[in-house]
């Protein structure tokens, strides 16, 4: 059997963790999963990502990084990440850049993130169509 199928997807490897070590570590890719873990300390979300780039940073199991393509997940702890990356769907193309930890004027310290997303157009899909992109575009 092949494909994405449910059945299919039982037996696909599950994406090892990414966790960056310094500011300017990034993944970059295509959104495949959202998911939402909890481990005691409230929800969170947890982005699966084909990852076309990956710059720096380590593997949760501690297995070396690996070549893209390569299927990551991104857990998105702490309220600077979790709010940029609320709304993300699958199949959105995104980037998320680790920007190091930050003191905000209150003198708390907090891991700043960067992060955009976009949900691919029929147009983006369709290299025919670039000659009529405006027809799909709104």
């Amino acid at each position: 059997m092949t494909g994405n199928s449910l059945l299919d997807q039982l037996d696909a490897p599950k994406a090892i963790a990414w966790k960056p070590e310094e500011a300017g570590d990034l993944i970059a890719g295509k959104v495949i999963g959202v998911g939402e873990h909890d481990a005691g300390f409230g929800p969170y979300t947890i982005l699966t990502i084909e990852c076309d780039t990956i710059k720096g940073g380590t593997l949760h199991n501690g297995d070396t990084l690996p070549q893209p393509p390569a299927t990551l997940a991104l857990h998105c702890l702490g309220m600077v990440l979790s709010d940029q990356v609320a709304g993300t769907k699958v199949g959105d193309e995104c980037a998320a850049r680790y920007d190091g930890l930050v003191t905000s004027k209150n003198g708390n310290e907090y891991a700043a993130w960067s992060y955009v997303s976009k949900t691919p157009s029929i147009a983006d899909s369709l290299p025919e169509a670039e000659a009529h992109a405006d027809l799909f575009r709104s």
